[in-house]
């Protein structure tokens, strides 16, 4: 996971939006999942993440590299079809 760029933590916070305004969503947990753009090879996306009820996801780059990781040892980077999306 070396090659990996990927900053000390992620936090995501989901918001309702209008042209007007934004609030902060407040409800059940949010699943997201993550995109990453490599360099060389495949892509990877990564997921599903939950959110707390506040709509907050917070990752640090521990978490992050042990999902990327587990992709990697599933083999879903060698298939034909590439990147394994859960979306």
């Amino acid at each position: 996971m070396s090659h990996l760029i990927i900053p000390d933590r992620i936090v995501i916070r989901a918001h309702f939006w209008t042209p007007h305004s934004t609030t902060p969503y407040v409800g059940q947990p949010i699943a997201f999942n993550i995109r990453t753009f490599a360099r060389a090879k495949n892509d990877y996306t990564l997921g599903p993440f939950f959110s707390d009820s506040a709509g907050v996801l917070a990752l640090t780059r521990r978490e992050f590299e042990y999902s990327a990781a587990g992709h990697l040892d599933a083999g879903a980077m060698t298939q034909p079809w590439g990147t394994l999306s859960l979306s």
